[in-house]
């Protein structure tokens, strides 16, 4: 006959079980805990406040996926970022700001911008469209915009495809920048 012997609460468990409870493992915890807790129903929010902070992440994010694998601006941007963190993350986390002042200022910034017309250009030539969400308060965020807004984080960064705030780049500048995105 077997005998078998299990430890007080010591079964492992994870996942849900029904509606009722989830069972989920303590990360920081040592000898693999877990902790049970009432299974929620989660909610998303569809505010303006949240649709607008989804927007300029999104947009920004967006900008992001069109630099190629090796290009100057991506080897610039990983040469600025401090060891453990994700060159790209480093960048939208740049290009953000804390409580998403970067972004804010750079966007009043492209209002008062008198070139425009050379940002929407370059960011067509990358491929970047507008990014908009619904129930966001603010105005879609335009291609234009999203590289305006790259420009004046690789500034901050002191990469030297971006010498100088995006409001005074010449038009050659801008076209500079938006070739670092792919070579």
């Amino acid at each position: 006959m077997a005998r078998v012997v299990l430890p007080l609460l010591g079964v492992e468990a994870t996942g849900k079980l029904g509606n009722a409870i989830v069972y989920m493992p303590i990360g920081h915890a040592k000898d693999g805990l877990t902790s049970v807790r009432m299974w929620t129903k989660p909610s998303n929010p569809q505010s303006e406040s949240q649709g607008d902070v989804r927007l300029k992440m999104k947009a920004v994010g967006h900008g992001v996926t069109k630099i190629v694998n090796d290009a100057s601006l991506q080897v610039q941007i990983k040469a600025k970022t401090p060891a453990g963190q994700i060159w790209n993350a480093f960048f939208v986390g740049t290009a953000l700001g804390s409580a998403l002042a970067d972004i804010d200022a750079s966007l009043v910034a492209w209002d008062t911008a008198v070139n425009t017309t050379d940002w929407q250009s370059a960011a067509a030539s990358l491929g970047l469209i507008d990014q908009d969400i619904t129930y966001a308060s603010i105005a879609p965020i335009t291609a234009g915009e999203i590289l305006f807004v790259h420009a004046r984080a690789a500034y901050d960064l002191l990469i030297s495809l971006a010498p100088y705030d995006a409001q005074l780049l010449s038009t050659a500048d801008i076209i500079s920048f938006a070739d670092a995105y792919l070579t």
